[in-house]
């Protein structure tokens, strides 16, 4: 007992010098101050921000779900943004990360971008968040469009919980990170039909006869729109439609209201003929564009041919409904691509050797298709199967669907 007592007594003894011996350490306090050493900033030097932040809000959302910011395009490229930029969106706390574009489709589908269009002339200076054949008023759970009967048909009503004016914080994410795939998707197009010399007034208004599969001879066409005069390809477009002896007319861009007030309209021949307005988003697959989609056929299954069918370009909203019928009429992948892809030479001068060739298809109307149909591979997928399918699912009946064939099939 008592020799645990001495080797305890040593223990301690011990201890205590350990203890006195880094004491002063721990209680030395640090130079020219008694408190918690901080890291100073250096004389006059504030901390860092982020100089090409921009805190913005929304200006007005267009018919289509597209954002238009407070803040315009000029102010953004004055901050340093340029064409190609990765930019962070944070909206009612989520962040979206986007590519500062041109244009919409310069993104694959369903993808977010900011498209930034600055031009003197038009006196266009805009800045707008956008999804590629979507809409991101809703994708972002900021508002939702109701339908209404006074015109423009629509409202849009903000969700609930939604505090006004609703904040938009934007910033660099990574300069120039999407530059090399801009100058890959970024294609030309201009409204002059000097530089379209070596086009037929036919092509450079996009109008052509849809004839693969089993498809009636002249019963089905496509063009831009005989009546918007924004392309300046409508009057071309009329003439075209008035010599192929158009009868009806399936217009996925407008309504009756808007179609009537452009310049001009009353005295085309496309006014004096049987018109389905569509008024149809950029969303093929949307409830709301279904049921549009669903009327439009029944249009065509209770009126006479020949049918023209456009949206504004003849490019997207155009190309899938065509490419639906193209389906239901037993055309193969490679027509209805080539049919499709028939628009960027038109407009772009594409060349079917340019690798962008193949991958427009493939990132547009591949994908759209796919997506509605639910196939995993358009290229092995029973298309004309899949096209009734569709059909049947934004609610045509059999009867219908009947009637839509012998319409337009052989």
């Amino acid at each position: 007992m008592k020799k645990n007592i001495t080797k305890l007594f040593v223990l301690l003894v011990a201890v205590m010098a350990v203890v006195s011996m880094i004491r002063p350490i721990l209680s030395t306090p640090s130079e020219n101050t008694s408190e918690t050493p901080q890291t100073e900033l250096p004389e006059n030097t504030e901390p860092e921000t982020d100089e090409m932040a921009v805190t913005t809000g929304i200006a007005e959302i267009k018919k289509h779900g597209n954002l238009v910011l407070e803040t315009k395009g000029s102010e953004f490229f004055e901050k340093g943004y340029e064409y190609g930029d990765m930019i962070k969106v944070s909206v009612l706390g989520k962040e979206y990360e986007m590519p500062v574009c041109h244009g919409y489709t310069e993104v694959e589908e369903g993808q977010c971008v900011c498209v930034i269009a600055v031009d003197e002339a038009s006196e266009t200076d805009t800045a707008v968040i956008a999804v590629n054949s979507g809409n991101f008023a809703e994708y972002a759970g900021i508002a939702f469009k109701e339908k209404i009967e006074e015109e423009p048909g629509y409202k849009w009503n903000y969700a609930q919980g939604v505090e006004l004016p609703v904040q938009i914080d934007i910033s660099m994410k990574e300069k120039g990170a999407y530059a090399e795939k801009l100058s890959e998707k970024q294609l030309v197009r201009t409204n002059e039909r000097s530089d379209y010399a070596e086009l037929s007034d036919e092509d450079y208004a996009n109008f052509r006869e849809v004839s693969v599969g089993t498809l009636k001879e002249y019963i089905l066409y496509r063009s831009s729109s005989p009546i918007n005069p924004d392309l300046n390809r409508n009057h071309e477009a009329d003439e075209a439609c008035k010599a192929a002896g158009i009868r009806s007319f399936i217009n996925l861009a407008d309504s009756a209201v808007s179609a009537a007030a452009f310049e001009g309209y009353e005295d085309t021949y496309y006014a004096g003929q049987n018109i389905f307005f569509a008024d149809m988003s950029y969303d093929f697959t949307s409830a709301e564009s279904g049921e549009k989609i669903a009327n439009a056929m029944r249009f065509i299954g209770d009126t006479e041919g020949p049918y023209l069918i456009h949206c504004k370009e003849g490019k997207d909203r155009t190309g899938f409904v065509i490419a639906v019928l193209e389906c239901l009429a037993g055309a193969s992948w490679q027509e209805i691509k080539e049919d499709y892809l028939k628009t960027y030479i038109n407009f772009f001068k594409i060349e079917t050797a340019d690798p962008l060739y193949e991958r427009i298809a493939e990132i547009n109307i591949r994908k759209s298709l796919e997506k509605a149909f639910s196939a995993e591979n358009i290229e092995t997928a029973d298309l004309e199967k899949c096209a009734e399918e569709y059909l049947h699912s934004i609610s045509l009946s059999d009867d219908e669907i009947a009637s839509l064939k012998k319409a337009l099939l052989k």
